[in-house]
């Protein structure tokens, strides 16, 4: 059976533009034969305004732990807002914790800057160490964001496609371990 990978937008901010990262990744892995990857967005798994705690048996929080349960690893699409991640991304993250343990992850951060989403990503890899996930040691920065945007698909490829496929072979290859 192939390892399934959801590919996790983690914000549900009006106009963002990690959003064309995120869709970008996936249609660059979605014939991928070696995993079954899916586009998941935050804002269709944040029914309300408060997280449930994950002890609590919620139909809210139910879907997302449904795609934690089913998941081998895990590809995060996150910007960085203010040095940090979006609220909305924790409070997501929030309503799940012991089926995170050991599932490989990655984290490509998403910034408007020049330093592609590093400070994000210093304050949620902790996080999610905590939480069990097993990060990769690299992960992948998108800066000037706006220019990844405005890029021809050729141009996209030289600066996305191998880091990204090179990634995914080592998260199957973790969750292999």
């Amino acid at each position: 059976m192939h390892p399934y990978i959801p590919i996790v937008l983690g914000t549900a901010r009006k106009g963002r533009q990690s959003e064309h990262v995120a869709q970008y990744i996936y249609n660059t892995l979605k014939n991928n034969k070696e995993a079954i990857f899916e586009l998941v967005d935050v804002r269709n798994y944040l029914v309300e305004s408060r997280t449930i705690p994950p002890w609590e048996n919620s139909n809210i929080a139910k879907p997302w732990r449904d795609i934690v349960a089913k998941s081998s690893a895990f590809i995060f699409v996150v910007p960085e807002y203010n040095r940090g991640y979006p609220g909305e991304f924790k409070m997501l993250l929030d309503q799940e914790f012991k089926g995170y343990n050991k599932k490989p992850a990655l984290i490509v951060s998403v910034s408007s800057g020049g330093f592609g989403g590093v400070r994000m990503a210093e304050h949620l890899i902790p996080t999610l160490r905590y939480m069990g996930f097993h990060l990769l040691s690299q992960d992948i920065q998108v800066p000037k964001v706006e220019e990844f945007v405005k890029m021809s698909m050729e141009e996209k490829d030289q600066t996305l496609k191998e880091k990204i496929e090179k990634m995914v072979d080592a998260l199957i290859e973790k969750k292999n371990d």
